[in-house]
């Protein structure tokens, strides 16, 4: 009897080691990716009215989304008892927490030229999955795109 008391708190220790200190979902890998955007996608390409097609002559060189990945798993929850739930879950995804605009200019059917923004992820981080939060995209300093050529 003796000798079982001693093992079941060997086990206890050596799981308890395992705290949620030594995670870390900092050195992950989550960071903002370098794409190339075809010329031809959607976020390239519009209809303007009276303009007609509005697309880039060229690929986006500097298209960036949040890519990597994040440490998840289980770390030990030392307020609950042994005979509940001992571990909690630690999911992590790779997560946009800052916005960039990057300009861009469009080519339309009737000769003009629409200058106008295209969002790119900033700045990334490892967040929990379920996190609802998002950072808010910034705005235009015009409201409006600046367009030259011919007028409306």
């Amino acid at each position: 009897m003796y000798f079982h008391f001693i093992c079941v708190i060997l086990i206890i220790t050596s799981v308890v080691s395992v705290t949620s200190s030594q995670y870390d979902p900092v050195g992950s890998g989550c960071s903002p990716v370098v794409k190339i955007l075809p010329k031809k996608s959607a976020i390239l390409t519009q209809s303007r009215g009276t303009r007609g097609q509005c697309e880039s002559k060229d690929d986006l060189q500097d298209y960036r989304l949040c890519s990597g990945h994040c440490h998840s798993g289980y770390v030990v929850n030392g307020e609950s008892g042994i005979r509940s739930q001992p571990f909690d879950e630690q999911c992590q995804c790779c997560r946009v927490t800052k916005y960039a605009l990057l300009p861009v200019t469009l080519y339309c059917d009737d000769g003009s030229q629409v200058s106008d923004n295209v969002v790119v992820h900033e700045q990334c981080s490892c967040r929990r999955c379920d996190d609802t939060w998002q950072p808010t995209v910034p705005n235009n300093n015009s409201k409006k795109p600046v367009v030259t050529g011919r007028p409306f």
